[in-house]
């Protein structure tokens, strides 16, 4: 719909912290949780991806992980199905989504081609830590693998 065309284009803008409800101290403004529910309707239409992809992780995203937790962001999670984004001196998330039956990820790149190679996962996502190391330059490093609902 047109509406899902303009909320997809604003969380492809500089506003895309606008759909993260864990970045309101004060509560989820109710337009916001109406704003997440329309993207996240939107972003089932994309296509399925299930190849590794990354995300660059930045200081309110979560970093305090042990091996075996449950991982439930909340919202639409972004990553990069481009592997060199961010290697070796951003801290990052590898994941690896489930299979095409399951998996939550949708490629937007495949539909909007942008020089991320954008791939999100749909706010219900769900993730289990598998690793995590510190790389060379210090950066933390996650692994996770999607889980299947």
């Amino acid at each position: 719909t047109d509406l899902e065309t303009v909320i997809v284009r604003s969380f492809l803008a500089d506003i895309s912290g606008l759909f993260r409800p864990d970045a309101y101290d004060y509560g989820v403004p109710p337009i916001v949780s109406s704003l997440c529910a329309i993207l996240n309707t939107a972003l089932t239409k994309f296509p399925i991806f299930t190849e590794d992809v990354i995300r660059k992780y930045i200081e309110y995203d979560k970093s305090d992980f042990v091996v075996g937790e449950v991982f439930v962001p909340g919202y639409c999670l972004t990553t990069s199905a481009d592997p060199t984004w961010g290697k070796g001196k951003d801290s990052l998330y590898h994941i690896k989504p489930s299979d095409s039956d399951h998996t939550k990820a949708r490629a937007i790149f495949l539909v909007q081609d942008n020089s991320e190679k954008q791939v999100t996962f749909l706010k219900d996502a769900k993730f289990i830590i598998t690793n995590v190391q510190e790389n060379e330059q210090g950066k933390k490093e996650i692994w996770m693998q999607e889980l299947k609902e």
